[in-house]
């Protein structure tokens, strides 16, 4: 990696990261026992080898990485978010294939698909890919459309209402 690679990595997992826990409030990110600061470094590490990945990441692919996040102490809900937005921010500037998935959050799960669920509830692999599954179901090109999605939602919703 280069310096300017390095650069970049830190400030989009940094937000990556961020898109994940910052909506935690009492609902911790991590599972019980586990230490807080190795968790971050390994998902970290991990993040950092998958952008390198120039070939799409399957939605199977997807699944496997969210339950090794898991493994480091993560739960389903904040591993899914992480990887899913890194990959996101990553095809959004041209360094990765475009994702087949989008990351499930409020805005994708009521505003975008109806479903009435919340998003840092989401504590099982079955569970999130029951969900995805029904927006994959729903939208032809996933990454397109959340991208569309997401910056009409924030648009509409932040910078019109400012008043």
């Amino acid at each position: 990696m280069t310096e300017q690679d390095k650069f970049i990595f830190e400030i989009l997992f940094r937000d990556a990261w961020g898109a994940a826990v910052s909506r935690s409030k009492g609902n911790t990110k991590h599972k019980p026992g586990i230490n807080r600061n190795n968790c971050r470094q390994q998902v970290r590490n991990f993040c950092q080898i998958l952008v390198q990945n120039s070939s799409p990441i399957t939605f199977v692919q997807h699944c496997n990485n969210v339950s090794t996040l898991e493994s480091y102490g993560l739960k389903t809900w904040a591993a899914q978010k992480i990887l899913s937005v890194i990959m996101k921010l990553y095809w959004s500037i041209g360094k990765m294939a475009k994702p087949e998935i989008c990351p499930l959050d409020r805005i994708v799960l009521h505003k975008g698909n109806k479903i009435n669920e919340n998003w840092t509830e989401i504590n099982d692999i079955a569970k999130y890919k029951d969900l995805m599954s029904k927006v994959l179901a729903k939208h032809k090109n996933i990454a397109e459309w959340e991208l569309k999605f997401w910056n009409d939602y924030i648009i509409t919703s932040v910078f019109n209402n400012q008043g």
